[in-house]
């Protein structure tokens, strides 16, 4: 029994030392293009309950996922006007989610988005992507805005970024670069 299991210790240390063998001798293949980009959506995002709440899970393309009561959550989205009333004291950008009105959740429990449908589908439509910061549409004057004071208003709106996703987003561009370098075609 004893040599079996000296034998099958030095097969096993002769496998890992093969090179190219993953999780066994260090070596690490180097990850895809794809792979750093996905990284760099799943990145640490506050997300906003249907009640308020907010909670921290990785970041998705459509901005949305289902909360652990099988709820649609929003990602955060922030104002940077100066003048925004809903400032925190601190000064801080106000924070709120941008929810798309056709979105639920399907049969799978994944969030999902129905196409506009009927004349009033498509008016909702239209108000939903001028996004609009809550907070600020209590001092705006909408129907005496310009054209130029209202996209000036949607310029203040971005996708909110924690501290903890800027550095992973930062680590993730790095990386991003260095594969581009090493995987630029030589002429």
């Amino acid at each position: 029994m004893r040599h079996t299991t000296v034998f099958q210790l030095t097969a096993l240390v002769m496998v890992c030392s093969l090179p190219g063998c993953s999780g066994c001798g260090g070596y690490d293949p180097p990850r895809t293009r794809d792979e750093i980009a996905a990284d760099q959506i799943a990145v640490d995002t506050i997300y906003f309950k249907q009640d308020g709440t907010q909670f921290h899970a990785p970041g998705t393309k459509r901005g949305m996922i289902v909360d652990d009561a099988g709820q649609l959550a929003h990602a955060a989205w922030q104002c940077n006007n100066a003048e925004c009333p809903g400032r925190g004291d601190e000064g801080s950008p106000y924070l709120f989610p941008s929810a798309d009105p056709f979105a639920y959740v399907d049969e799978t429990g994944q969030p999902a988005i129905r196409q506009p449908e009927t004349e009033a589908d498509f008016k909702l439509f239209e108000d939903f992507i001028e996004r609009k910061c809550p907070k600020c549409l209590e001092i705006r004057q909408l129907d005496s805005e310009t054209d130029q004071q209202r996209q000036q208003y949607q310029g203040y709106l971005v996708r909110h970024v924690t501290s903890k996703a800027e550095q992973q987003l930062a680590e993730l561009e790095a990386e991003m670069k260095a594969y581009l370098d090493k995987n630029q075609p030589t002429n």
